[in-house]
This record gives C-alpha cells, structure tokens and sequence, in this order.
C-alpha cells in the first residue's frame, strides 16, 4: 500500500477530525497499529497560527504500538503554526512508501522525496539536513533511530526541541518509512477581531508574571527541574514507584541545572518560555550518523565513543537526602515542593541565568551539539525513578532521547522495571544488568540502534518486559504505558484519570488534586474553580463519589483544551488562560461564541469519541493501576500512609465513567 498524503480538514476542530477518521478505519477493520491503512493524522486547531498566547500546539492521532488503543499526543513549539502556514492543519498519512522518505508539505500540496540519506541519522542531525535544504523557517518533524526500530515509544521531535513524546509515534511512523515532514508556506489563518486578540495577548503577558505557575514556568531553570525540589516522600516516583522512603538527592536540586541552560525554546506567541534548553556536559552523544557500536563497561550494553567516557551515574543512598519543609522553606508554588530544606549551595552554580543574553528570538533555538528542551517529566522519569542524583547525566539522558528519538517517560519507566527485576534477581546473567544507579544513557543507545535480546525486550516497553522476566507486577503501567512520575498514591483524583483516560495514563489530563488542598493548594485558582462549580479547597487524598464527580469536570475541561490544540500550562483553572479568556480567544479568532458549558461539552465529546475507537477495538473503559498503588503506602513523611482503596478506588470508577459517558457500548 503506497504512502498517501492528504491535507484535507473537516468543519470540526482537528483532533475530532483526526478521531473520525481513525474511527472510519478501525470500523472497516484496519485495527492493528502495523496496518499501513490506519491512518496517523498530524494536526494542529483552530486557534493555531493566530499567535495567541498558549495556541502553538500540534497534536498527533493514530493508533499506539505500545498499548494497542487509541493514541493522542501533543508538543508545543512551531511546528503547529507551520502546519497552518504549509495549508495543511490537519496532515493524514496512510500506507507505507517503498523505501525510507520524508513528506513535504509546501502551500497546500504533499508531496513524498526520498529520505534514505538521512535514514539512521539523529533527530538533530536530520534536522539540521533539512533545514539546510528548505531553510530554517521551515517547520521540521523528524524520527531519530528509535522510530527506524519500532521501539514502542519512540517519539517524533519537532521543531528540534518540541517531542511529540508518547505512545509511539516514532515507530508508526518509522514503520510506514516516513523519517521527516517538512513544512513550508506563509499562510495565516483568518482572525476575526485583531484586537480582541492583541489585548488578549497583552493581558496575559501582565498576568503571567503574577500567576505562581507561569512565573515558575518562566523563570531559569524552569519547571522542568522541580523534582529536585521536593521535600515530602510520595510526591513523585523514586525507584520504580518502589521507595516511599526517599527524597531525590542534593545532585538534581534546581540550581544543579543552571550551569547548563543554554536557552529557551519559545513558543510562537507566547511570553512563558516553559521549555528550556540545556546542554550537558558531555554533547558528544549525538547521532550525527550511523555508527558501529562499541562495548562499554556495563557488559551487555553497546554506546558511542562519548558514551564509554561518561562518568557513572551517582547512585542513591536509599534514604532521604532533604529535610522535610519547613514554615521558612520558599514556596515554589506547587505542592509537595516548598523549597529545599537543605540547599545545594556549590561555588560553580548559579541558580539564575539572564535567558535574554542567551539570544533567543522569539522562535525555537539550536544551541548546539547536544542541546534539547527539557519537559516537566522528564527528570524525574530519568533521575529519581531511576536511582539517579546526579544532574549531567539526568540531562545527559534527556538529550540522548531528543536525539535517538524516545520517549523519556516511557524509557524510564522501562528502565526501572528492568532496574528492579535486576536487583531481585529476575534478569537474565548474560544481560549483565546493575540496578538502580545505573546509568541510563548506554542502555538508551542500546534500545535505538542494538540488536541482541536486551535491546529487543527494551523496546517492547515496561509492560511486555515484565511479562518476559515473569515479573509482572514490576510494570508500572495502565493499558501498557509507563505511568508518569507524578505519585497517584497521594492524588486519587489523578490516579482516576490515569486509568479513565482512553489513551492510557497522562499527567495531564486533569489538574492535580494537590493544588485544591486546604494545606498545599493554589487559593489563586479557586474563584474560577468556583465558576466551573467545584468546591474548594478540597483534602487532596479524600477518595469518593465527589471526587469523582470533580475529577469528570476536570478531565472534561481540559479535553476541551486538547481538542482546541490549546496549551494546558498556559490555561484554566490555574493559569491566567481562563475559562472566559478562552471563549474570548476562540470568538476573537473564529468569530464564534463559546460559554462553559459548551467547552465541557467539546471535551466530553473528545473522550466519548477516543472511547468509542477503544470499544471498536474490544478494549474496556477502566484499566487497572498497578498493584503496588493499592498494596503499599507512603512509608514516611507528610503523605505517610497514603494508598489507593481498592474498593473506593473501583466505585469511584464507576461513577466517572457514567459522568463522562463512556460505557461498553458507546458509539460516538
């Protein structure tokens, strides 16, 4: 089956689009992710292009090689906007080229060019290939040597900095021999009240400064740092989500990561700047090309040249490394995080750095070998879950999976598994594995370019690993994905979400249930919490019928926002994007009025229609949490205790799948 392009857009926002055409295959039968005739549909919605503050976003719809169910992720940055000025905001690519190629997308028309050239290269130095050839405006996707190997969760990196990070889009993509899009055009999406939308944009950058999450956002070293500053075990996942005892070590406090930001990657038309940029102290681990594999000193791993050079990973001490928070401790305004009891004061670190002088323009940036963005999950998927306090080779890690192209979270999560089986014995010897401490960046290389037995069982994921060493309790996943690092133990509203959401567990799909707290929330965010008509505060860890009800407006508030392809770090109910701000925008842009109640209703309409793809497939509503979310609490500290009911946790399902609407025989 030939590779087939269209650029065709239907009246609804792109990701129901997107779904309605996923739908149409998986009805015909085309219901496995290898079947070249299940469409993968690219798409950014109809504010994208408009320059507002929290529109550049792209977000792509398929079906997942690592859970099997329907699939949705989303990246920031421009290669949204340059889907729009290419005429082609929704993208759909179905069957598989003869040999490996990239699609080029120029005012409107696909066409297919061949790409074997770049094949095997890094997502960087594909980039860079590209870039050269249609210049650097051009807005570039690429798959790094993960995705030419079908590891389950591989990604594809846009815009150099920007992954479209989970489910494994890399491989669907790697599997139909696509390595790149390229996108090349000035179109600009019509706006009906220029402004209405220059004040909207205005109002937020005043609003921004003010709101405690996007001038953290903001602010160097950034949000995706924040694992280094917790004080409470529990908050996040340390060692496979096993060590309930532990905090991250003095190695990935914040200003760890100072010495090594090097810019930002900013967001067309918006001021926050979340993603930044940081190069680590080794960036000779790039794939600038094919390369032969060399044994390195974990026996059973093969890595680059500059690979075999790094220093080992430091290696937890298995106790907490910070004191518990104190009344004086600074608040960093996110819970579970209110400052470093014990700072990491070193005379080589600056906990700030002037982004301005590192010369970014406004557009995403390349600083170099090595380089990449840093999301919020990222480190304490790769640090702390990984018994790593250590904070080069934790960015050393996140830029060899920009650049190999994988997912962070999964990888990680992949890892740990493999890291606890290693310790209780279940790995075979031949695989020669360390455990926790171990560092991270050989076996990354291994899961995108080895070819032996480990490398295969790593790229199968955390699930399928498990099942192999006949550990399956070791997998923290739901539906087959890697949790993200974020604890469901002490957030039951957000382990609700991690098993509703059709497309697996995602610690965006619904604002955390910390920030409602009585003790550790965010009182900036209640009056519009109010007006969405929740109560608040509301205790963090209460497991009942309300919190599911709360739990269904939420996950339906923020569909809405993904449907919309707009920004959640930018939006309702804790960012300045309010609910009002945003009807405002989308009336601003399409000249169409939109209330709350019809942006709930939009998102419910998202989650019935992805639900209804799973039902076509025989896959059920719920899927169940790992064991040890039930089984073992919080060991220590102020979440002590903390576990998931499995009696409440199962009623409280049931009550947020009838709010959503989503039962066994949805047809949406």
């Amino acid at each position: 089956m030939a590779l087939t392009v269209d650029t065709g857009r239907g009246a609804e926002p792109g990701p129901l689009t997107a779904l309605r055409v996923l739908r149409g295959a998986v009805d015909a039968g085309h219901r496995d992710p290898d079947d070249p005739a299940v469409p993968v549909v690219f798409t950014a919605g109809p504010l994208t292009g408009s320059g507002a503050p929290g529109t550049a976003r792209v977000a792509a719809v398929g079906l997942s090689p690592l859970s099997g169910c329907v699939a949705e992720t989303r990246a920031e940055g421009p290669f949204g906007p340059a889907l729009v000025a290419a005429g082609a905001p929704v993208l759909t690519l179905t069957g598989r080229a003869e040999h490996p190629s990239y699609v080029l997308v120029r005012d409107g028309v696909a066409t297919v060019h061949d790409a074997r050239h770049l094949w095997g290269l890094g997502t960087g130095a594909a980039t860079d290939a590209l870039a050269a050839e249609y210049g650097g405006v051009a807005g570039i996707a690429v798959i790094g040597p993960a995705g030419e190997r079908r590891a389950r969760y591989a990604s594809v990196v846009t815009a150099r900095h920007f992954p479209l990070p989970r489910l494994g889009f890399g491989a669907i993509l790697g599997a139909r021999n696509v390595k790149a899009i390229v996108c090349v055009g000035a179109a600009a999406p019509p706006v009906a009240d220029p402004a209405a939308l220059a004040a909207l944009a205005t109002g937020y950058a005043v609003a921004q400064v003010d709101n405690p999450l996007t001038a953290w956002q903001h602010d160097p070293p950034g949000f995706g740092v924040w694992a280094g500053a917790v004080t409470d075990p529990g908050y996040g996942a340390v060692r496979n989500y096993g060590d309930t005892r532990s905090l991250p070590g003095p190695g990935l406090a914040p200003n760890r990561f100072s010495r090594r930001l090097t810019d930002v990657g900013a967001c067309p038309g918006c001021p926050t700047d979340c993603i930044k940029i940081f190069t680590p102290a080794d960036p000779g681990i790039r794939v600038a090309a094919p390369h032969p594999a060399a044994d390195v000193d974990q026996p059973g791993i093969h890595a680059t040249a500059a690979e075999v050079d790094r220093e080992p990973a430091a290696r937890s001490t298995g106790s907490g490394m910070h004191a518990p928070a104190t009344d004086s401790a600074p608040d960093t305004g996110q819970p579970g995080m209110r400052g470093t009891a014990t700072p990491v004061a070193t005379a080589d670190v600056s906990s700030t750095v002037d982004i301005a002088a590192a010369g970014t323009d406004g557009a995403a940036t390349h600083s170099g070998a090595g380089a990449a963005g840093l999301h919020q999950e990222a480190v304490a998927a790769l640090g702390p879950n990984l018994g790593i306090d250590d904070a080069d080779t934790v960015l050393a890690a996140n830029a060899r999976c920009q650049d190999l192209g994988l997912d962070p979270v999964s990888a990680g999560g992949t890892l740990a598994c493999l890291y606890e089986a290693a310790e209780a014995g279940l790995t075979p010897p031949e695989w020669r594995v360390r455990g926790f401490g171990a560092d991270p960046v050989p076996y990354l290389a291994e899961i995108a370019t080895g070819t032996g037995e480990l490398a295969e069982a790593l790229r199968d994921g955390a699930a399928r690993l498990a099942v192999r060493l006949g550990a399956p309790h070791l997998a923290m996943t739901v539906r087959g994905v890697e949790l993200p690092p974020f604890e469901p133990r002490i957030q039951p509203g957000l382990a609700l979400a991690y098993a509703m959401a059709p497309t697996g567990p995602r610690y965006d799909a619904v604002e955390h249930d910390l920030d409602f707290d009585p003790d550790e929330g965010a009182p900036h965010s209640y009056p519009e919490l109010r007006r969405l008509g929740l109560s608040v505060p509301e205790p963090a860890r209460r497991l009942d019928t309300a919190r599911a009800e709360r739990t269904a407006t939420l996950m339906c508030l923020w569909s809405a926002l993904d449907a919309l392809v707009v920004c959640p770090y930018a939006s309702t109910p804790t960012r300045p994007l309010t609910v009002a701000r945003i009807g405002e925008l989308v009336r601003a842009v399409t000249g169409r009025t939109v209330g709350t109640d019809e942006l709930l209703a939009l998102g419910a309409a998202r989650l019935r229609a992805q639900h209804g793809i799973n039902v076509s497939l025989g896959i059920g509503t719920a899927a169940a949490l790992p064991d040890r979310m039930h089984t073992e609490p919080v060991a220590t500290g102020r979440y002590a205790g903390a576990v998931l009911d499995r009696d409440a946790f199962t009623a409280a399902l049931g009550v947020l799948a009838g709010r959503l609407g989503l039962t066994t025989t949805n047809e949406e």
